[in-house]
C-alpha cells in the first residue's frame, strides 16, 4: 500500500522487530533483517501507511520504542 502521505522512518541498527497497531484494532509483528538473499541488502526502513496507529520498535536489548502515526 504505497501513497504519497506515507512517512517512512529509518530503523537504527539495533532495532529488532515491531509490533504494528492498525487503526481497525488488528496487530502484525514484523522482524527487521539486514539482507534477503546472498550478497543483497534490504534497505532498513519502515513504512507508516494511513491505516497503521502507532508501531512499538523493540530492539536488541529488549528496549522499546513507540512511534506515532
Amino acid at each position: 500500500m504505497s501513497n504519497t502521505n506515507n512517512k517512512w522512518i529509518d530503523l537504527q541498527p539495533e532495532d529488532f522487530s515491531g509490533d504494528i497497531s492498525y487503526k481497525d484494532g488488528s496487530k502484525r509483528h514484523v522482524e527487521f533483517y539486514y539482507g534477503s538473499t546472498y550478497l543483497s541488502q534490504s534497505s532498513r526502513k519502515l513504512e507508516l501507511t494511513d491505516d497503521m496507529n502507532h508501531v512499538v520498535i523493540t530492539d536488541f536489548k529488549g528496549a522499546k520504542k513507540e512511534i506515532k502515526k
